[in-house]
């Protein structure tokens, strides 16, 4: 049985505060919406990008290299696309 604590996220919520980097933007979203600990942006950060349809290998790499940046504390961001 999990915590609380360590439950996943899976409510999606509006954020309620202005981000002050999209005030450099012309056009930026109105809402943004998330699901997760916001509180997990205030780690380094880092995206990983690639193909929609990775090779196994890719994603074998990725899973690895996800996993050890998470272990040292990096926040692994995602758009939620499907792929890498």
């Amino acid at each position: 049985m999990m915590s609380r604590e360590t439950e996943i996220e899976t409510e999606i919520k509006k954020l309620n505060f202005e981000i002050e980097e999209f005030k450099s933007l012309r056009k930026y979203p109105k809402n943004i919406f998330y699901i997760g600990n916001l509180s997990l942006l205030k780690r380094p950060k880092v995206s990983i990008v690639g193909s929609r349809k990775p090779l196994r290998y890719s994603q074998f790499l990725i899973k690895e290299l996800a996993s050890h940046l998470a272990i040292r504390g990096v926040a692994v961001v995602s758009g939620g696309a499907m792929g890498i």
